[in-house]
């Protein structure tokens, strides 16, 4: 006979979608735990951008970007812990053959979020040094938090409500009995739950495979140079440009973050390091889109993988059929904006009767 289960939930992953899965359940009163091998947020959480924005081109993600916005713009109010939110404002750059169905998703989403659609004059008239003959979209309110500070102020919550979290505990092993997933095998003992949720970010797709566990997730490696100015910028929106793939925001010090897809998969497990044949790259697109670039110098880069699903429309559900094993990965270095709304509804799934 199996010991008492510890936990209703037990979360694997201290990242960002780990705490605040913790945060939600923990206030609907279950008794949680959350194993994280190191500390709370080290892992890509930390190299996170952590823009806040709603529009996507997929209506899914913007309806959970929707339902997670508020939460970030009132955080204290639903968290009780107090982070800065930092409002930029935000543009989105669609693809040409994605314009029409932009357009109707805005006229859709505007009505709870304020956003716009801005012709290219508009843009270049509010941002002078951002170079553009194509629409954006336009969201006044979105802007940065400190993904990090954000994940540990979930935690603190979350104890405050009774949750429980084993740092420098290293999961080694789901445990099965009868047919479900009963626990986990860690670095120091079994911890017994009646269900367990992977949230290990990059890890998940190598977790998952030393498990048998079938899925669709790949891991990528995400590189997002700082840069530096010797000028006042003025104002500067954050920004996700799918004409030339690029993402980034205002950063510390008349600075910016800039990033550009990687494509690299060969994931290993541990410290990532930016390429400087990566960032050439990024200079190179970076400016088509940006007058400023030329201008600033390279401060070094945010570099991590992250896990990736087709479409970035991840995972967040149930994966075995007794509904012991649920996974909350595959964002596509999006995560960040999504976690509220992705803790409640794995909260609704893991506590359904």
């Amino acid at each position: 006979m199996l010991p008492k289960p510890q936990y209703d939930v037990l979360i694997i992953g201290g990242g960002i979608i780990g705490t605040a899965a913790l945060h939600t359940l923990a206030r609907r009163g279950l008794r949680v735990g959350l194993a994280e091998r190191g500390v709370l947020a080290q892992g890509c959480t930390a190299y996170s951008g952590g823009i806040v924005r709603v529009f996507h081109t997929d209506p899914h993600l913007s309806e959970l970007a929707a339902a997670s916005y508020p939460v970030y713009r009132d955080f204290e109010a639903h968290v009780g812990e107090s982070c800065s939110f930092t409002q930029t404002g935000f543009l989105y750059f669609p693809t040409a053959g994605a314009e029409l169905a932009a357009r109707e998703q805005v006229a859709q989403l505007a009505p709870r979020v304020h956003m716009e659609w801005w012709e290219a004059e508009q843009v270049r008239t509010a941002y002078p040094h951002v170079r553009t003959d194509s629409p954006a979209i336009h969201e006044p309110g979105g802007g940065y938090m400190i993904p990090s500070e954000v994940a540990r102020a979930f935690g603190r919550s979350a104890r405050r409500l009774g949750a429980c979290i084993h740092e420098g505990t290293v999961v080694n092993k789901l445990v099965r009995a009868g047919g479900r997933y009963v626990g986990v095998e860690t670095s120091h003992g079994v911890l017994f739950a009646d269900r367990v949720v992977v949230a290990l970010g990059p890890n998940t797709p190598l977790f998952l495979d030393q498990h048998q566990v079938p899925h669709a997730l790949w891991t990528q490696r995400i590189q997002v140079d700082i840069r530096k100015s010797s000028t006042p910028r003025g104002a500067h929106p954050a920004w996700i440009d799918d004409v030339n793939d690029l993402n980034g925001r205002p950063h510390e010090d008349d600075g910016f973050l800039i990033g550009y897809p990687t494509h690299d998969r060969r994931f290993h497990d541990g410290p990532v390091h930016g390429i400087s044949s990566h960032s050439s790259v990024i200079d190179a697109i970076g400016s088509s889109r940006f007058n400023w670039l030329q201008t600033t110098e390279r401060q070094g880069s945010y570099a991590s993988f992250d896990c990736y699903s087709d479409g970035g429309l991840g995972v967040a559900d149930f994966v075995d059929d007794a509904r012991s094993l649920a996974v909350v990965t595959g964002f596509s270095g999006g995560a960040f904006k999504l976690a509220p709304e992705l803790a409640r509804r794995i909260s609704n799934l893991l506590t359904e009767k």
